[in-house]
């Protein structure tokens, strides 16, 4: 039988499998060779200077960085929610921002990326719900 409890925790796992998976994904994905039309594109991308305040970077690097970003924050999230249980069980606002915002990455990611990532996002979002529909 799920528990609100097993929900949140499945949430926060499913969180944290994307982070690491995104972080691993973005620092290993590196090392595969590329078509020539990607290589292309990625080599414009290292050639393309981006200013940013008080510095120009390689649009190649700041769109790595940013991912890095994101995967790291996927990973806080998750951590954050395991430490959490307890709190937002007690909390239905704090339920439902988690459940909003599982819902904008299930949409993020079933428009834009894979299906690993979108059913991960799913399963967030749909323990999300019922953890809410059982408090």
């Amino acid at each position: 039988m799920l528990s609100q409890e097993l929900l949140l925790n499945l949430a926060a796992g499913a969180y944290m499998l994307t982070g690491v998976g995104h972080t691993a994904a973005e620092l290993l994905g590196a090392e595969r060779p590329l078509p020539p039309a990607l290589q292309d594109v990625m080599n414009g991308m290292k050639a393309t200077a981006v200013t940013l305040p008080g510095r120009q970077v390689p649009l190649f690097d700041l769109m790595r960085g940013m991912s890095l970003m994101m995967g790291a924050l996927l990973i806080a999230v998750g951590a954050g929610q395991f430490a959490l249980v307890g709190a937002v069980m007690t909390t239905p606002s704090a339920l439902v921002i988690n459940l909003f915002l599982s819902a904008v990455g299930l949409l993020v990611s079933a428009r834009y990326l894979f299906p690993v990532p979108t059913i991960l996002m799913g399963l967030a979002t749909l323990s999300y719900a019922g953890a809410l529909w059982m408090g």
